[in-house]
């Protein structure tokens, strides 16, 4: 008798320190899925940070450079693309930006793509009415409200983005 109680002990231990392993377990690989899914809502958010704010500083630049800008002709029958003096660094951010944000955004609702390639539609089209006039200033409110409404755009689906992942507000997938 004294064997089977020995017995039973033990397995009893076994079998608490099993079932205690088990969901020690599970707990740190929901944390750790927890900690994983906040890494990729935090580089998403700085990835469209950096695309809007690229985009916003390059419209202003655009708006108030004293530079030149031409259009060349790059493509038959499509629109001319414009080329500005002194806007390396300009151009540099928003092609950094929109490298990270094709990378980043993968698996992003598909707004938010959509959103980024009006958002670049509008800039180019803002750089092309830039061109059409000598003054920095003298560029139309259309444009400019076209390239502002983008940005907004842009800005929304973002965060609608941001929100379906969990990053502002509750999130549906690990109760906080």
């Amino acid at each position: 008798m004294a064997v089977i109680a020995a017995l039973a002990g033990t397995i009893g231990t076994l079998a608490g320190v099993l079932l205690g392993f088990l969901l020690n377990s599970r707990a740190a690989q929901r944390q750790s899925n927890i900690q994983a899914r906040r890494e990729v809502q935090l580089a998403r958010e700085v990835a469209y940070v950096e695309f809007l704010a690229a985009h916003r500083q390059f419209r202003r630049f655009i708006l108030t450079s004293p530079g030149g800008v031409r259009l060349v002709e790059v493509a038959e029958g499509g629109p001319p693309t414009p080329v500005i003096d002194s806007a390396e660094s300009q151009w540099q951010a928003l092609e950094t930006a929109a490298a990270r944000l094709q990378i980043i955004a993968v698996g992003a609702a598909p707004g938010v793509l959509e959103a980024a390639a009006k958002l670049r539609a509008a800039m180019y089209d803002l750089a092309r009415a830039r061109a059409k006039v000598t003054a920095p200033g003298a560029v139309g409110r259309e444009p400019i409200r076209a390239a502002r409404g983008a940005e907004d755009d842009f800005a929304r689906a973002a965060k609608s983005d941001l929100e379906r992942l969990g990053r502002f507000g509750k999130s549906r997938h690990d109760g906080t």
